[in-house]
C-alpha cells in the first residue's frame, strides 16, 4: 500500500484533538501549506479579516514590487475561492467562523496585528464604503491603535447619527466589541457618550431592555448626564415601570431643570398614571421652556381633553398643528376630540389628513369608521375597519366596531364572527 506521510500526519492531528475549532484550523493549516509561500502567507494574514477582496489583499502583499501585487491577488483570491472553509459573499470572501476562530488561536499575534495595519488604508480606499469603513474601524482596534479607532468611531458614529441611520451605530458598536476581544487587541473602553447612543438607537428599536442597560453604564460613567437619565425613563416607561421613570425624569430635571423634554416625559408618564393634574403642569412648564414644543401641545391637549376641558384640548391640538402642519397624530387626536363634541364633519376631515400624512396607521382608519358609523354611513365604516384589520390584524376594537356596523346593516353572521373575534383578541393580550 503506498505511503501519504501529508495525509497520515494531518490524520494524525486530527486524531489528537477532539475540539471541532481547532481540528477546522488544523485542515485550514494544512491546506495553506500546501501553496506558494508568498500566498500561504497572505492566506494566513487574511485570517485577522472579516472578509477580504483582491483590493485587500494587494495591500497584504507589501513584500512585492507594486506592479506585481494586483496579479497576485488575483491569482490568490482564486486560489482561495476553491478552498473548502473559504465562503463567497456578495462582497467578497471571509473564512468560515469555526475555522477562523481557530486559526486566531494558532497564527502568531505580530503576523495578525501586521497585517491588520496593512489593510486599514485599503479599506478606507475601498469603493464600498458602508461596508469597508467599518472594516477599517474593526482592523484599527485589532492592530492596537487606540488613538486611530476612537477618531474613526466617532467619525462613523456622528455621520450614522446624523442620518438617523440606527442600525448602522449598533454595527459600529459590535464592531468594536469584537475587535476588542481578540485576544492580541488592546481593549478600547465605551465613554458615557457611547453607552447613551447605542442606548438610544436600542431604544428606537423597541430592544429597551438592552438600552436600560446602556445608560445605566452611561449614568455610572458620568452620573450628571441628564440625557441618559432621561432616556432611560422614556424606556423604562416602554416597559411599563412608571415608578422608575418618573424618578428618571425627576433627576434630569433637577440636573438640567431647563429641559424641555424631560418635563414633556414625565409629563407623558404621569398622564398614563392619571395624573391629569401633574401631567398638565409639566406640559405647561415645558411649552414656557420651549414654546415651538408641538408634541407637549398635543400631550397638553389630551390631558385637558381627558378632564373634560374639550375648548382647551382643541386649542393645544390646533397649536401643535400650526407648529408642526404634518403632525398625522394631532391630527388624529383633535378628530377624537371634535367627534367627542359632536363636530362629526371636522372629526372626518381631521382623520383624513392624519390617513393623507401616515397611510400605514391603523388607528385614524378606526376613528373615522366610528364616525362614518355614528353618520349611519355603515358601508364606508366597514371599509374602514376593514383598511385597519389589514394594517393590523390583531386590532380588536376593530373588529368590534366593524361587528357592530355589520349588525347595523343586518349581518348577523358577519357581526357574530367579527365579536368572537375581538373577544378572543383581547383575551390573548
Amino acid at each position: 500500500m503506498a505511503e501519504h506521510p501529508l495525509l497520515d500526519s494531518l490524520l494524525e492531528k486530527l486524531l489528537a484533538s477532539d475540539d471541532p475549532t481547532e481540528r477546522a484550523a488544523i485542515v485550514a493549516e494544512s491546506a495553506f501549506d500546501q501553496l506558494p509561500a508568498t500566498m500561504a502567507l497572505v492566506a494566513r494574514r487574511c485570517v485577522v479579516l472579516r472578509w477580504f477582496d483582491a483590493t485587500i489583499i494587494a495591500a497584504l502583499v507589501d513584500m512585492l514590487p507594486p506592479a506585481e501585487r494586483q496579479a497576485v491577488a488575483q491569482a490568490t483570491v482564486a486560489t482561495l475561492t476553491t478552498l473548502p472553509f473559504v465562503e463567497q459573499l456578495a462582497w467578497g470572501l471571509a473564512y468560515h467562523d469555526q475555522t477562523r476562530a481557530g486559526l486566531l488561536a494558532r497564527i502568531q499575534p505580530v503576523l495578525l496585528q501586521q497585517a491588520a495595519a496593512l489593510a486599514i488604508p485599503a479599506y478606507r480606499a475601498h469603493t464600498n464604503r458602508t461596508l469597508a469603513e467599518v472594516e477599517a474601524l474593526y482592523c484599527v482596534v485589532a492592530s492596537g491603535q487606540s488613538s486611530m479607532a476612537t477618531q474613526i468611531l466617532e467619525d462613523l458614529l456622528e455621520k450614522a447619527a446624523r442620518r438617523v441611520d440606527l442600525q448602522t451605530i449598533l454595527t459600529l458598536f459590535q464592531t468594536l466589541d469584537q475587535a476588542s476581544a481578540l485576544s492580541f487587541a488592546a481593549p478600547m473602553p465605551h465613554k458615557a457618550m457611547h453607552y447613551s447612543l447605542r442606548g438610544l438607537a436600542r431604544s428606537r428599536l423597541g430592544d429597551f431592555a438592552e438600552a436600560i442597560a446602556d445608560f445605566d453604564q452611561a449614568i455610572a460613567l458620568k452620573p450628571d448626564n441628564a440625557d441618559a437619565y432621561r432616556r432611560r425613563g422614556v424606556a423604562r416607561s416602554r416597559l411599563g415601570d412608571f415608578a422608575e421613570a418618573i424618578a428618571d425624569f425627576d433627576q434630569a430635571v433637577a440636573l438640567e431643570p431647563d429641559d424641555a423634554m424631560s418635563y414633556v416625559g414625565r409629563g407623558a408618564v404621569r398622564s398614563v398614571r392619571g395624573d391629569w393634574a401633574g401631567a398638565i403642569a409639566d406640559f405647561d412648564q415645558a411649552i414656557a421652556l420651549k414654546p415651538d414644543n408641538a408634541e407637549a401641545y398635543r400631550r397638553r391637549a389630551m390631558a385637558r381633553n381627558a378632564q373634560g376641558d374639550r375648548a382647551g384640548a382643541i386649542a393645544d391640538y390646533d397649536q401643535a398643528i400650526a407648529l408642526k402642519p404634518d403632525y398625522a397624530y394631532a391630527y388624529y387626536n383633535r378628530g377624537v376630540a371634535r367627534s367627542d363634541q359632536g363636530d362629526r364633519a371636522g372629526a372626518i376631515a381631521d382623520f383624513d389628513q392624519a390617513i393623507a400624512l401616515k397611510p400605514d396607521d391603523d388607528v385614524s382608519y378606526v376613528g373615522r369608521g366610528v364616525v362614518r358609523s355614528r353618520l349611519g354611513h355603515f358601508a364606508e365604516a366597514i371599509a374602514d375597519f376593514d383598511q385597519a384589520i389589514a394594517l393590523k390584524p390583531d386590532d380588536a376594537e376593530a373588529y368590534r366596531r366593524r361587528a357592530m356596523a355589520r349588525n347595523a346593516q343586518g349581518d348577523r353572521a358577519g357581526a357574530i364572527a367579527d365579536w368572537e373575534h375581538s373577544v378572543i383578541l383581547t383575551s390573548h393580550r
